[in-house]
């Protein structure tokens, strides 16, 4: 797969629905709320029991975030890929409610 290819589409929807946000601090707020709506959908979809929609709530939040990487300009895979490379080397040892311990 394509490594811009979540860009390309993202830029190719934006463009198709007009979105033309520029990354100022209201466009970001602006899509926070987007994600904030589509996270909720998500754990509604959780909390019903709904597993045929979950997948598809799920992707709308990767999608909303990736629109918010575009108008932020962020790489959003980079980001991705340091994250998950820093996450790597914590411990593992988990805090009672299953989070991740940071040691560093």
């Amino acid at each position: 797969m394509e490594d811009d290819l979540y860009k390309r589409l993202t830029r190719e929807f934006h463009d198709a629905a007009g979105i033309d946000h520029e990354g100022t601090k209201e466009d970001e707020l602006l899509w926070v709320s987007m994600l904030t709506e589509e996270v909720g959908e998500l754990a509604e979809a959780v909390n019903k029991d709904k597993d045929d929609v979950i997948g598809e709530e799920l992707a709308d939040v990767v999608i909303v975030a990736f629109g918010m990487a575009r108008i932020c300009d962020i790489d959003l895979r980079e980001e991705f890929i340091e994250k998950m490379e820093y996450n790597v080397e914590k411990s593992g040892e988990t805090t009672e409610g299953g989070k991740v311990v940071d040691d560093a």
